[in-house]
């Protein structure tokens, strides 16, 4: 108790009256659950795990009997639709669906699209428009299928190729097949449930000495994302080894196993009379001590992205270590070396490249040698002239980090919009310069070679299909060429680096709300230890606990958030808050349409036309969200680049109206004769 006449001992206390003011309540109160979504959410709760050392993982492998099917049968009538291989496993397996009573509808590969008979076609895997003229002929046939066994990634080539023209086949007979099937089985589907089974040999590297096929693991990364965007449809990967001659029988039998039962593994593997399951094994990585591992005092290091804002952290952790000598590369203009007291001079100390340049004379005050180059490394001329570059500047080179990638809303991009011009702009860096500065250093004996990857190839996201799969793509390529004695070759999968302190992360994690990234610091000692640690090939690193993430976003045992949001109840909406915008109401049928899109997905009673996306609260996954319902209700496909680029109602209101003025024109023109 406060004894109040102490405490005002020789004080004349008065009364002082304030202005009133009305209690203008505003109720922002969390809805209710079911208790049944209430305990998933319980068990679905995150957080940061403090220790840094318990962030790290490595994949494993879990040996299991195989399935006995004896007790199971397919669905009779069931409707299947098989990618047949060209070893004859496809072939087998369709007679043993079709002797169960299923209805089986084939596919092989070739040059143009055809219908063999009945049940049987055939079309080219690259070709986007063929899958289109296959989905509507299945319509039209009433036999989409509630099955898809794709059994083009099996066959017999050379083991352990991946140089530019196999990868691209694979790609075509992989990667783009499964995605083009994958879009237009969604955009017929409607409600139907639908199974994806992608077989295919090299994609995981079980035991350590089975070929890996780098371009064919690329549609590991649709098998996680295609699940999270359409929730009617699952993707499993199983990979299997070529059997020997005779041994095609036992294969088609396990296979038909795999498929009878309803298992929860999403990643699987037959190796024998064996069947692997993957999982992550956790490993603690200390504080390595002093000694710098794979580094060398004075080293020459390599980092494409090297201007990025990742590449400059690990520039200065290398610079402030060994003082390395550090090559800095990119494919934007920089300015000289001899440009650069100029280039401050005459701009503003937060201009981006000004803030680049200071932190680059750091890293000389600090005894670092910096070269920065410009060169698009998935041009092999220009990656010759930038290692000529490199060694008549310092004379050698140790080591290289590849962290050159898209950035910005282009790595956001929904297996509804990825078209092969989109796909391959992402692909061109990570993933085909990789291949242009792999053939390049052959031959080289360097220390080591970081691919920095991400949890996306792990996790899969929303709208990180194509970035999901090229960085599988690069965990893949580090496991074969580590099994090389000369140079060390190792994937990190990184979680999300948040470099602005609010959430802002850099795109190599999945882009979920609510992450809990990593700070640059945590980061740049991640890394430290990385490169302090044992032999593992590849690395992930997981702020929160990555057991917990995969239950949400493959194994999908708690809800993650959802693609498609329900409209907000009225009792929970609020009112606009002060953005330093006035307010204006929407002018036609089509803002009024947006505007009330906009309220219901952020809670809001009104939204005026001038009202930034961004600056209301959206980001990348709202964002999916927004052009999904624009599509439902106004019946309109918008590209999620273009909220972006026209991130206000009055900005998107005039695309749409110009595509419904387009589709009213078509629907109204006259069909010819022909």
């Amino acid at each position: 108790e406060v004894n109040w006449p102490k405490l005002h001992t020789d004080e004349r206390r008065r009364r002082l009256p304030l202005p009133t003011y009305p209690f203008q309540r505003e109720r922002y109160w969390v809805e209710a659950r079911p208790k049944a979504e209430q305990e998933k959410a319980r068990a679905g709760v995150r957080h940061k795990r403090a220790d840094l050392a318990e962030w790290f993982y490595v994949p494993d492998w879990k040996r299991l009997p195989l399935l006995d099917g004896s007790l199971r049968k397919v669905k009779p009538g069931s409707r299947w639709l098989v990618f047949l291989d060209p070893v004859g496993i496809g072939q087998r397996l369709v007679r043993k669906l079709e002797a169960e009573g299923a209805e089986v509808t084939s596919v092989v590969m070739g040059r143009e699209f055809s219908r063999r008979d009945a049940r049987s076609y055939e079309l080219a895997p690259g070709q986007q428009a063929h899958y289109q003229r296959l989905g509507e002929e299945l319509e039209r046939e009433g036999g989409l299928p509630e099955r898809v066994v794709h059994l083009w990634g099996v066959g017999p080539e050379p083991a352990g190729e991946a140089n530019e023209t196999t990868v691209r086949s694979q790609q075509e007979r992989g990667f783009y097949s499964v995605l083009f099937l994958s879009q237009v089985l969604a955009e017929h589907l409607g409600e139907q449930a639908l199974q994806i089974d992608v077989v295919a040999q090299g994609t995981q590297d079980v035991t350590g000495q089975e070929p890996l096929s780098p371009g064919k693991a690329m549609a590991l990364g649709l098998c996680k994302v295609l699940p999270q965007e359409h929730p009617k449809m699952r993707c499993r990967s199983i990979d299997v080894e070529l059997p020997e001659a005779g041994g095609e029988e036992r294969l088609s039998d396990q296979l038909l196993e795999e498929l009878r039962a309803e298992v929860p593994e999403r990643v699987v593997a037959y190796r024998g009379w064996w069947r692997w399951v993957e999982f992550f094994e956790p490993v603690r990585l200390g504080d390595p001590g002093e000694g710098h591992g794979l580094l060398r005092e004075r080293g020459i290091y390599l980092l494409t992205g090297g201007l990025g804002r990742i590449g400059l952290m690990l520039a200065e952790y290398l610079a402030a270590t060994v003082q390395a000598r550090l090559v800095l590369v990119g494919r934007s203009a920089f300015p000289e070396r001899g440009e650069w007291e100029a280039w401050l001079e005459a701009h503003g100390e937060q201009e981006e490249t000004s803030r680049k340049i200071r932190r680059l004379l750091d890293l000389e005050k600090q005894g670092a040698e910096v070269l920065v180059a410009r060169a698009d490394i998935s041009r092999p001329e220009e990656v010759e002239a930038l290692l000529e570059r490199v060694r008549e500047r310092f004379g050698g080179l140790h080591g290289v980090v590849h962290g050159a990638a898209t950035t910005g809303p282009e790595v956001f991009l929904p297996i509804r919009e990825a078209d092969l011009q989109a796909c391959e702009n992402q692909f061109r860096s990570k993933l085909h310069g990789m291949l242009v500065l792999r053939e390049a250093l052959r031959g080289r004996a360097l220390d080591f070679v970081v691919l920095q990857s991400s949890l996306a190839s792990i996790l899969g996201g929303q709208g990180f299909v194509v970035y999901s799969a090229a960085n599988r793509f690069l965990d893949v390529l580090a496991a074969l060429e580590s099994r090389a004695a000369s140079t060390r070759w190792l994937s990190v999968n990184w979680d999300g680096w948040d470099f602005e302190g609010a959430g802002q992360v850099r795109t190599l994690a999945v882009g979920q709300p609510g992450m809990l990234p990593m700070t640059p610091a945590e980061g740049v000692e991640a890394f430290r230890r990385i490169l302090r640690g044992g032999k593992a090939s590849n690395w992930a690193v997981s702020a929160e606990s990555l057991e917990a993430r995969l239950a949400v976003w493959v194994q999908q045992e708690v809800p993650a958030a959802p693609f498609k949001q329900e409209p907000v109840e009225a009792a929970s909406s609020h009112q606009r808050p002060d953005l330093g915008t006035e307010y204006v109401a929407p002018r036609d049928e089509v803002e009024a349409a947006l505007a009330g899109i906009w309220a219901e997905l952020f809670g809001m009673q009104q939204v005026g036309t001038h009202d930034e996306f961004f600056q209301l609260g959206g980001h990348s996954l709202l964002g999916m969200q927004l052009v999904s319902r624009i599509r439902e209700q106004l019946q309109v496909d918008l590209p999620l680049r273009q909220l972006f680029e026209a991130p206000t109602i009055a900005g998107l209101a005039p695309l749409i109206a110009q595509k419904q003025a387009s589709l009213s024109k078509e629907k109204k023109a006259p069909v010819s004769a022909d």
